[in-house]
C-alpha cells in the first residue's frame, strides 16, 4: 500500500496535468495554488486558486477519473500527497480531515452548478435574441432540455428566471457561541499580532468592545434582499438628511472627496452584510438590480466565512464592521464594477484603523487604497467627469500624504478635461494654489 508524503513545491512548479492519470487526492499545507485549463497554451484559462488548509484533486481521485485541470504552486507551498489507496481508511484515520474534505467539495459543487446555469442563462438570453446563431443555440437547447437544480434556484442571478413564489426559506444562522469557532478577533492589549485569513492586513489585532451607541439616531431599520442568496433580512440604513457635514477649515483642508459629519463614522455603516450568507457590499448595491458573477467570489467566500468568529446580529463592535469591509471586498469581483469597489473598501479601512489607534496600518491602507485608485484611472473606461473625480481623489490622497509633487501632477489632470469650471475643477485649482504656496514656504 502506497503511503502519503509531503511534497514542497518551488514557485511554478507543476503538481500534475491536466488529462493526466494522477489518481491521489492533495490537501494544501502552506502556499498557494492555482488550477488552469489549457495550461501554457493560447487558450490557458484560470479556473481558480486555492491555500491551506483546502484539498484538490478529489473529483479525480474519488472517481478513478483523469485530472480535469493543471495544478500549479503559485508560490513556494507544501501539500499532503493522498494516494488513492489510501482514501479508504482517511475517514477513519482524520475524522476532522475527512469533514473538511465534504465541505470543500460541496463548495465546488455548488460553485460548478453556479457556473453551469450562468452558462445555461447566458444560451438562453441568446437563443432569444433572433439570427442563425439564435436558432442553432435554441434548436440545441431543444435537443438537450435542461433545467436548473434546486441549490440554483436559491441562487438566481438578478436578470435570470424568476424565482417560484413559494421559495424555500433558509433558516438564519444563529449566533455561535464563542467556544464553537476558530477564534483570531481576541483582544490582545500588547498588540501580538495573530494569524488572519486573506485579505487582512498582517497586524490586524482584535478590536471587541468599541462601539458607536451615539449613531444610532441616524440610522434607520429596512428589509433588503440578498442578491446572492435572495433571502430577505433586516438591515440598517443611514439617513443623511439628519447628518451635520463637517466644513473644511484652510488650516485643515481635505481634496480626497471624503465626506465627514460631526459626530457620525458613516464608514461603520455603509457596507450591509447579509446573515443568511455572509455577502457583503456597500448598501446601494442592495437595492440596484446589478448583474452578479458568483463563481468570481464565492468559493473565496466561503474560506473567509470559515474563518471568522463574528457576529452580525448584536450592536455592531468594530471587529463586525472590519469584518464587512473585508467580506465586500472578498465579494467585490461578483460586480463588474469590482476595482472601484476594492478602492472604496480601501478608503473605508484607513479610517477604520484610525479609529482603532493603528496608526501604521492606517497607512498601509491608505497605501492600498492610492493603488486601487490609479489602477481604476489606467484600467477602466471613464467618462470625463469620472476621470476628474478620480484624479481629485488620488490627488487628495498624495496630498494628505505630504506627497506634494505627486499630488500637484494629479491635480493639473484634472484641469485638463473639457468641463472647465466644474466643482472638480475648482477644487483641483485650490489645491494646486496650496501646493505652490507651502513649496515657497519651503524655499523661504
Amino acid at each position: 500500500m502506497s503511503q502519503a508524503s509531503v511534497q514542497y513545491l518551488q514557485n511554478k512548479q507543476i503538481v500534475f496535468y491536466e488529462n493526466s492519470t494522477d489518481t491521489g487526492m492533495y490537501k494544501i499545507i502552506s502556499g498557494k495554488i492555482a488550477f488552469y485549463k489549457n495550461y501554457g497554451t493560447g487558450n490557458e484559462c484560470l479556473i481558480g486558486t486555492s491555500s491551506a488548509p483546502n484539498y484538490f484533486g478529489m473529483m479525480s481521485a474519488l472517481g478513478g477519473e483523469v485530472t480535469a485541470y493543471t495544478a500549479v504552486a503559485l508560490e513556494q507551498s507544501a501539500v499532503l500527497y493522498l494516494p488513492h489507496d489510501q482514501l479508504e481508511i482517511f475517514p477513519k484515520s482524520d475524522p476532522t480531515g475527512a469533514l473538511a474534505l465534504m465541505k470543500t467539495l460541496s463548495r465546488e459543487l455548488r460553485s460548478a452548478d453556479n457556473r453551469a446555469n450562468d452558462l445555461l442563462n447566458q444560451l438562453r438570453r441568446i437563443a432569444a435574441g433572433g439570427g442563425e446563431a439564435a436558432q442553432e443555440v435554441a434548436a440545441l437547447l431543444e435537443r438537450y432540455p435542461v433545467t436548473e437544480t434546486r441549490i440554483v434556484d436559491a441562487f438566481e442571478r438578478p436578470e435570470a428566471a424568476p424565482m417560484p413564489e413559494k421559495p424555500e426559506v433558509l433558516p438564519v444562522e444563529k449566533p455561535v457561541a464563542v467556544s464553537e469557532k476558530k477564534i483570531f478577533t481576541k483582544h490582545l492589549p500588547d498588540k501580538e499580532e495573530v494569524h488572519l485569513p486573506e485579505p487582512y492586513l498582517e497586524g490586524h489585532r482584535g478590536y471587541p468592545g468599541i462601539t458607536r451607541p451615539e449613531d444610532k439616531k441616524y440610522l434607520l431599520e429596512e428589509e433588503l434582499t440578498c442578491p446572492h442568496c435572495r433571502q430577505k433580512f433586516t438591515a440598517v440604513r443611514i439617513q443623511t438628511s439628519k447628518l451635520i457635514p463637517i466644513r473644511d477649515s484652510a488650516e485643515n483642508r481635505r481634496y480626497d472627496l471624503r465626506v465627514t459629519y460631526s459626530d457620525f463614522e458613516v464608514e461603520w455603516h455603509e457596507i450591509v452584510t447579509c446573515p443568511h450568507c455572509w455577502f457583503s457590499a456597500f448598501e446601494n448595491f442592495f437595492h440596484e438590480n446589478k448583474s452578479l458573477y458568483r463563481s468570481r467570489y464565492e468559493g473565496n467566500l466561503a474560506n473567509l466565512r470559515d474563518s471568522l468568529a463574528v457576529s452580525f446580529y448584536s450592536e455592531p463592535d468594530l471587529d463586525s464592521v472590519f469584518a464587512k469591509h473585508y467580506l465586500a471586498m472578498v465579494c467585490a469581483p461578483g460586480f463588474t464594477d469590482s476595482r472601484q469597489i476594492i478602492a472604496r473598501v480601501w478608503m473605508n479601512l484607513v479610517r477604520l484603523y484610525q479609529d482603532a489607534g493603528e496608526a501604521e496600518l492606517s497607512d498601509i491602507a491608505e497605501q492600498k487604497a492610492l493603488e486601487a485608485y490609479q489602477t481604476v484611472y489606467r484600467e477602466v473606461e471613464l467618462t470625463e467627469g469620472q476621470e476628474q473625480r478620480m484624479c481629485l481623489t488620488v490627488a487628495g490622497i498624495l496630498y494628505a500624504r505630504g506627497e506634494k509633487q505627486a499630488a500637484r501632477e494629479w491635480a493639473i489632470r484634472v484641469r485638463h478635461g473639457s468641463n472647465d469650471r466644474t466643482a472638480y475643477w475648482n477644487m483641483a485649482e485650490q489645491l494646486l494654489q496650496d501646493v505652490r504656496a507651502e513649496m515657497e514656504e519651503g524655499k523661504a
